[in-house]
């Protein structure tokens, strides 16, 4: 896991032991851990929620955060976080019957992370500065196990019924935020006179608790996903040519489709030197039958179109090439706003800031000299650049003007660009004036 923002407000080292031994006890673990490529990589992949907006090798952490129905990053404390226990858990037995397992293991991480987080006592019970970090995190790592646990037999239509199963995930959420608000309020005052072996009981029984909510959601999550598909489903095969990002080299290639939940990031099969292409792969399984439509993106390259018709126990192929866009090394994602999958009321990618549009986190490199621009249905237009040494302060201190055209030099390693006006750009650019020969 990526590595430039502190998991500021958040379990510490409990994040990679709750979830080391709340998979453990999952039914269906052998399952899981073949469908997701292995339980070990899960206790970094928990730890996703924290670093919003940063790049991992080969994905976007946000394209595992954001989607249809959750526009916006939402809080981690109560009483917000529990707004995301349904959406996140429905996404996962999503990604788990129908996606790559690498895709499936990061959609599952996000949901661990927001389970783990509501069992965490600060954030049970809000409570904000150093008293939160003392109330999660003073624990000793080795102490945070269980030598077994079985988890809450789901019986009768639950063990089967979407709704039902949803239902008992929430009600079993809801009594750890209980367990854990409880802990807390007897926390705060020992944690804000820095009473450290005071604090160590308590948050051993919330981490503890978490591990028994880990593996009891995680198993109703396994319990839907491993239902046979139903038999007017088919699969999708999709291949994926692009040439290498001059600075991102294999950038990740995302997959949405037009109407509904289904999303996806393909996967490198091959690179090449830049100018020279590369291959990607996606799969969906389980697709209900119909004509689908949707979109490829990435990074350097102008989005495409894609359709398929899925019918009943097929495998759908399909090949798609994306072109450069500009001179190929454009780092604005969605940069003429086409796609608009997660919220039809904005392009992918921008958010609408004051009085302009602004993008998500860009990772730049230090030094290294860039062209900026933007055109907007009056013309060129000047571009408001926010620099950052990670990705959640882009939004922080003062912005810098560029007109279009300018060619700048990175003073931070990120950066959030900003176009002012009512409606989306009709394209923006930032890309490297001489792009770097690929790392190997």
């Amino acid at each position: 896991m990526a590595a430039s923002v502190g998991a500021a407000f958040g379990w510490g080292t409990p994040h990679t032991e709750i979830t080391r031994f709340g998979l453990r006890f999952v039914d269906g673990a052998d399952w899981l851990s073949n469908r997701i490529g292995g339980l070990r990589p899960m206790e970094d992949l928990a730890w996703g929620a924290d670093y919003r907006g940063d790049l991992n090798p080969g994905w976007y952490v946000d394209d595992y955060l954001l989607m249809p129905g959750v526009p916006d990053h939402l809080s981690h404390l109560m009483p917000e976080v529990r707004r995301t226990w349904v959406p996140y858990f429905r996404r996962t037995v999503q990604a788990l019957r129908e996606e790559s397992p690498a895709n499936a293991a990061r959609w599952l991480g996000s949901f661990l992370h927001f389970v783990e987080d509501s069992g965490s006592p600060p954030h049970a019970f809000p409570t904000g500065g150093l008293a939160h970090t003392r109330m999660e995190n003073y624990v000793l790592s080795l102490d945070i196990r269980l030598p077994a646990y079985r988890p809450e037999p789901r019986s009768g239509d639950s063990a089967t019924d979407p709704e039902s199963l949803e239902r008992s995930v929430v009600e079993r959420l809801n009594r750890l935020v209980e367990y854990s608000a409880e802990r807390g309020r007897r926390l705060k005052p020992l944690a804000e006179r820095d009473d450290r072996a005071a604090c160590e009981p308590l948050v051993l029984e919330s981490c503890k608790e978490t591990i028994r909510a880990v593996a009891d959601v995680t198993s109703a999550a396994v319990d839907l996903a491993r239902q046979p598909a139903p038999p007017e489903s088919g699969g999708w095969i999709g291949e994926v040519e692009a040439p290498p990002h001059p600075e991102l080299g294999d950038a990740p290639v995302r997959v949405v489709l037009n109407g509904g939940p289904h999303s996806t990031i393909a996967e490198p099969l091959s690179r090449g030197d830049f100018g020279s292409a590369s291959r990607y792969r996606f799969v969906f399984r389980g697709l209900p039958r119909g004509d689908y439509r949707g979109w490829v993106e990435r990074p350097g390259c102008a989005s495409a179109s894609v359709s398929v018709a899925v019918r009943p126990s097929r495998i759908a192929q399909t090949r798609t090439r994306l072109l450069v866009d500009g001179s190929g090394g454009n780092l604005i994602r969605n940069p003429s706003g086409i796609l608009k999958w997660i919220d039809p009321s904005r392009p992918d990618h921008w958010r609408r800031v004051g009085g302009e549009w602004r993008t998500d986190p860009i990772p730049l490199r230090r030094q290294t000299a860039y062209r900026v621009g933007s055109l907007t249905a009056a013309g060129e237009s000047p571009v408001r650049l926010r620099f950052a040494a990670d990705p959640a302060g882009t939004d922080a201190g003062s912005p810098r003007y560029f007109t279009s055209g300018s060619v700048l030099t990175a003073p931070e390693q990120w950066v959030s660009l900003g176009v002012p006006g009512e409606r989306p750009p009709l394209r923006a650019w930032l890309e490297p004036v001489t792009p770097p020969p690929l790392e190997r």
